[in-house]
C-alpha cells in the first residue's frame, strides 16, 4: 500500500516519512555525480540528466534518441509496473524540472508507478533519514518500452491548434521570458507564443524555513489553475525554452489530476519556435 500525500488529486508525490514505508523498486537521484557521490538517501542509484537528455542543435535538455532512451532506463533495472521514486536537490524549485523530465521520460516510455519526492534530498537530510555515500545497486534488465508518442508535439501541431477553443497553450518559463525582457543564447527572437497564457513553474512552490522548496498544497495548486483554465479546453500544450520546464508543467497537471491524454510538452519549445522566423512571436504583451 502507498502511504502518499492524497491531498492532492493523484497519488504521485510523496513526503520523506512516506517514502521510508514504501518499497520502491529503485530510488533514482538525478543530481551530478560529485553531489551523489558525496552523500545521497540509502540505496539510491544516479541518473544525472545528461544521462537521459542531450543538447540538439545548440539547444539542451532534449530527449535522447528512443533506443539510446531504453538503454539508459534498463540499466535501472525496473519494469514499467514497478513503483520508482525521484529525487534531487530541492535548494531552487528549478531543480525539481531535472526531477520532472524523468518523470515524463518515464510516463512516455510507459511507466505508470512513477513518484517524486516532496522536499528533495534536503527534505530527507533536514528529518535525519539514512542516507550513505555507497553507490546503490540495480540489475540491468531487458526493457520493452511502449513510447507514447501522443505526448509529445513539434512546431507544426503548434501552429495548427492555435485560437482552438478546445486547446489551450501554457508557457511555464518566468514571466520575464514571456514577456520577451529575457532570453536564452541559444534562440534569436525574445517572446513568447501568440495566444499563449504566462503560468511561470515557481507559482507552484514554497520556501521552507530550512530554506529548501516543497510544493504548495493541493488547495494553493488548484486556485492557481482555475483562475487560468479554460473551461471549453480539452487538451493542454506545455512549452518553456526548451522542455525541461514545460516537464515539471506537465506534472503539476498531473499531480492535480488531469489525465495524461489531455497534456502535451511541445519538445524544443521555444527555442525551435523563435527559430523559425515565419512563426509569429509576441512581445510585451499579454497572449
Amino acid at each position: 500500500m502507498l502511504l502518499l500525500l492524497s491531498s492532492y488529486p493523484a497519488n504521485i508525490l510523496v513526503d520523506p516519512e512516506s517514502a521510508q514505508k514504501i518499497r520502491f523498486r529503485v530510488i533514482v537521484d538525478v543530481r551530478e555525480p560529485e553531489e551523489y557521490e558525496k552523500e545521497h538517501i540509502l540505496g539510491a542509484v544516479n541518473l544525472p540528466v545528461n544521462a537521459f537528455l542531450e543538447a540538439k542543435d545548440g539547444i539542451p535538455f532534449q530527449m535522447k534518441p528512443l533506443e539510446e532512451l531504453i538503454e539508459v532506463i534498463s540499466s535501472l533495472g525496473v519494469r514499467q509496473d514497478e513503483p520508482i521514486l525521484i529525487y534531487s536537490s530541492s535548494k531552487l524549485p528549478v531543480f525539481y524540472a531535472n526531477v520532472a523530465r524523468l518523470f515524463f521520460v518515464l510516463e512516455y516510455l510507459g511507466y505508470n508507478k512513477v513518484f517524486v519526492l516532496n522536499g528533495g534530498f534536503e527534505g530527507w537530510v533536514k528529518r535525519k533519514l539514512p542516507t550513505s555515500n555507497k553507490k546503490g545497486l540495480s540489475p540491468r534488465i531487458r526493457l520493452r518500452a511502449y513510447p507514447d508518442t501522443s505526448l509529445i508535439v513539434d512546431k507544426a501541431f503548434v501552429l495548427k491548434i492555435l485560437g482552438n477553443p478546445e486547446y489551450q497553450v501554457f508557457d511555464v518559463r518566468p514571466s520575464e521570458y514571456y514577456f520577451g525582457v529575457l532570453a536564452q543564447p541559444f534562440y534569436p527572437r525574445l517572446g513568447h507564443i501568440p495566444t499563449a497564457f504566462s503560468l511561470p513553474y515557481e507559482f507552484f512552490f514554497k520556501k521552507t524555513q530550512d530554506g529548501y522548496f516543497v510544493f504548495k498544497t493541493a488547495e494553493e495548486i488548484d486556485t492557481i489553475l482555475k483562475a487560468v483554465v479554460s473551461p471549453t479546453a480539452k487538451t493542454f500544450v506545455l512549452y518553456c525554452n526548451t522542455g525541461r520546464e514545460a516537464s515539471l508543467g506537465y506534472f503539476i497537471f498531473r499531480l492535480m489530476g488531469y489525465p495524461k491524454e489531455k497534456l502535451k510538452v511541445f519538445e524544443g519549445s521555444f527555442a525551435i519556435w523563435s527559430r523559425d522566423t515565419t512563426l509569429p512571436v509576441v512581445r510585451f504583451r499579454w497572449y
